[in-house]
């Protein structure tokens, strides 16, 4: 295993660990973005209309920013103090409960501080007292008021009088105005957490591990302290704008490889494209190739001990031609595989010799193909383990968001509803609880169902049933939602009862899938689902068909992609994981059948699963006609 071998090993996991990075913060904006749109924009808008009526706000602003240090600040006891502060207080208590590290950390409050100003830069509520009552004049403010984003570089926070790393969002109203900053300021290790995961899991103690701002600050590492600055140190010009490894020295005089790779910015903030960097000391690297030196000199000393054990044998009848085979096997046992001289004669020496020409044109081949294959099986290798390391860090990863107990949660609300009554708003506050907690469900049903497709450890159940009545179930299961938001839907069954031997459940949860993406897709007023079912030959075809929005080509020949999302981006308007679709690939394929989606952008989408029929069941074409014709298709 060569240096460089080992170099990209480790160049994977670091890629791995910058993406864990770039998704948490894309995830934690998005937790953030969904509490503003309830909670944050009335106050907002409420403190602009009350400062707008301010003859001179500016003046203002300046008087209670002076005197906002004083020990009789009365306006920053109402601030800290006000309904808006609390329900700051509430998240940051509920953010601490469900971001449970404790496996990494324990007793640790990853919300800090929590800041709300309003447009005019002026604090209006805090889960703590801020040094500054102003905030226009800071670098975060205008940063989040401009872009949208900020996320701050490593520092120490004076108002929670810690190290911190602050998340910033300009907050808009349901017209775009702007209304206000939040500001979220937490303990680094919300953001870094992989890298402590994978220090406590590090084979070796000297692997050090680094995750460090563009400018060389600190934020999390198993060397250095938290904010450390790192630019005095050799190796950091080398790394600041690329990715790739060096030979380097620690300052302690360690020599080291050091890997290094770049966040990629999922959120366009200006000043996030950190560096994550692990180094290996070079003592390491040794105990990872010494076992292979180690055997190639093993077997290099027997190949010497076996020829001087020969040559002392025979070293008695002819001394010179000993002297020479002598030669040949020293230039053999040193690794020497190319062309040697030989004895001449038709004697033993002589035999002797064409043996050991026989073992050293042996020995090359053999060691050239050693060669190729060591090649090929670390190109397989190597991918390989980016793949399941890949599915790890997933699953690690995946597992802190999903650990909230969803039953505990939907019993509670059920409960609250059943002991007391509420007013519309706490009815409707109640419904979205229960709403979100389904949804978690669906999305960990979802993750459970293509793991167990991977592992083929997915159960199914066949059972005879006819096809009218798979039809039949799925057309009640969305009726209500088709009405409610004004989209034609309707059913075509052209199978004349013929029945199947498949999964009902299974298939069922196919066209689920499947219909909900319909749903999702269309528009509400105008909409057109058909569900179709008709035979061909010895199958029945069964369709979902719509006149939605359509998938372009590029597009279309990645929906079966894992974790995949037309849209991608932090604000989209669709949820979901990007499972559906494989697992509804991988049922179909379980229930000896096949897939095929056709669709054109903008005109819609036709989804069909074709399965196998337990009898020829002959079709009379004229006894039904279309419920709905997508002309426009």
């Amino acid at each position: 295993m060569t240096k460089e071998t080992i170099a990209n090993n480790y160049q994977v996991r670091a890629k791995i660990l910058a993406n864990s990075i770039d998704h948490i913060i894309h995830e934690k904006i998005s937790s953030f973005e969904r509490f503003q749109e309830k909670q944050a924009i009335h106050p907002m808008k409420s403190s602009n209309e009350e400062f707008s009526q301010f003859a001179d706000v500016s003046e203002y602003i300046k008087q209670i920013d002076s005197t906002w240090n004083s020990q009789n600040s009365v306006h920053a006891e109402a601030i800290t103090r006000n309904d808006f502060s609390n329900v700051l207080v509430d998240q940051a208590s509920y953010y601490n409960k469900a971001w449970d590290f404790s496996t990494v950390q324990e007793n640790t409050s990853f919300i800090k501080e929590i800041i709300m100003t309003n447009s005019y830069g002026a604090t209006i509520a805090a889960t703590n007292k801020p040094s500054d009552y102003r905030q226009d004049d800071e670098k975060w403010w205008n940063e989040a008021r401009n872009v949208g984003y900020y996320v701050d570089d490593i520092y120490y926070d004076e108002s929670s009088k810690t190290d911190a790393i602050a998340i910033s969002l300009a907050i808009n109203d349901d017209q775009g105005n702007f209304v206000g900053v939040a500001k979220y300021v937490l303990d680094p290790l919300a953001i870094s957490y992989p890298l402590q995961e994978a220090i406590s899991v590090s084979k070796y103690n000297t692997t050090k591990y680094y995750l460090l701002t563009n400018d060389g600050k600190t934020i999390h590492s198993n060397y250095f302290d938290v904010g450390h600055s790192v630019p005095s140190e050799s190796f950091f010009d080398k790394i600041i704008n690329s990715e790739g490894y060096v030979d380097s020295k620690l300052s302690d005089g360690t020599e080291i490889l050091l890997v290094y790779t770049k966040t990629a910015n999922l959120v366009n903030s200006s000043n996030l494209n950190w560096i994550v960097g692990i180094s290996i000391d070079n003592t390491e690297i040794m105990e990872q190739v010494l076992p292979l030196i180690n055997n190639v000199s093993l077997s290099l000393v027997i190949i010497f001990v076996s020829v001087s054990v020969i040559v002392f044998v025979i070293s008695r009848t002819n001394h010179n031609k000993i002297a020479q085979i002598r030669k040949i096997a020293n230039q053999i046992s040193n690794g020497n595989l190319d062309e040697v001289s030989q004895l001449e004669g038709n004697d033993e020496f002589a035999e002797i010799s064409g043996y050991f020409d026989r073992i050293r044109r042996s020995l090359k081949c053999q060691l050239e193909t050693i060669r190729q294959n060591e090649y090929q099986i670390k190109d397989h290798l190597d991918h390989v383990k980016r793949l399941i390391q890949q599915k790890d860090e997933f699953v690690s990863l995946m597992a802190h968001e999903l650990k909230t107990p969803l039953v505990p949660i939907l019993g509670h609300v059920e409960l609250l509803k059943e002991i007391s009554t509420y007013d519309n708003d706490q009815l409707e506050s109640m419904d979205e609880i229960t709403k979100n907690a389904n949804r978690i469900e669906s999305l960990v049903n979802d993750l459970l169902d293509a793991q167990k497709l991977d592992c083929g450890k997915m159960k199914i159940h066949k059972t005879k049933f006819k096809v009218t009545s798979l039809l039949f179930d799925a057309y009640q299961e969305f009726v209500a939602v088709a009405k409610k938001k004004n989209i034609q839907f309707e059913i075509k069954d052209d199978t004349n009862d013929a029945a199947i031997e498949s999964d009902f459940q299974r298939l069922s949860q196919v066209l689920r899938n499947l219909l909900l993406n319909s749903f999702d897709f269309v528009n509400h007023d105008g909409g057109k689902i058909l569900l179709t079912a008709l035979l061909n030959g010895d199958n029945v075809v069964i369709s979902v068909m719509d006149n939605g929005i359509g998938i372009s080509k590029e597009n279309l020949s990645k929906l079966f992609t894992k974790f995949y999302q037309i849209d991608s981006s932090i604000k989209r308007s669709h949820g979901g994981t990007g499972l559906g679709l494989v697992i509804c690939k991988g049922i179909v394929e379980l229930l000896d059948g096949n897939i095929k989606i056709t669709s054109e952008k903008n005109l819609g989408t036709t989804v069909s699963i074709t399965l196998p029929l337990m009898q020829k069941k002959a079709t009379d074409n004229s006894k039904s006609k279309p419920i709905l014709q997508l002309s426009e298709r």
